[in-house]
């Protein structure tokens, strides 16, 4: 599997921020029985270009933490940190529960519904538990 990172608009992260994303998206694909060959790539932006995203491709104007599209998950930076504060839990938790979240709708999970949205919890909550990443 290979992860394109892509990092424009916002100060690098530390590098072990990428080993731990990487191991909870390899977890995703371990856990999805992926065998094949994947690439993807995890994008992380500012809110301004979130916000610009949102809008072109949803029609909403207004921040939002991820979005997924064929093979990049884009990841707002500014939401993630607010959110990691809000949540209690330190940001890498958050950004690897936000990289989860995209690879997951990548591999057509949603949360359109309340069964659906359980079962997205539920793969999210164990693929991030089995890398170390709890509440």
């Amino acid at each position: 599997m290979k992860i394109n990172w892509d990092e424009r608009g916002i100060k690098p992260l530390p590098l072990h921020y990428r080993a731990i994303l990487k191991q909870a998206i390899f977890e995703g694909k371990r856990q999805e029985k992926i065998t094949n060959d994947y690439e993807m790539s995890l994008s992380f932006v500012s809110e301004d270009e979130i916000l610009e995203l949102n809008n072109m491709y949803r029609g909403k104007k207004s921040v939002t933490d991820v979005l997924s599209f064929e093979d990049d998950v884009v990841i707002c930076l500014d939401a993630a940190i607010k959110q990691a504060e809000e949540y209690g839990h330190s940001l890498e938790r958050e950004l690897a529960f936000l990289a989860v979240h995209g690879f997951l709708h990548l591999l057509g999970y949603d949360h359109e519904t309340k069964e659906d949205e359980d079962i997205m919890i539920k793969k999210q909550e164990e693929i991030l538990t089995k890398v170390g990443l709890t509440r």
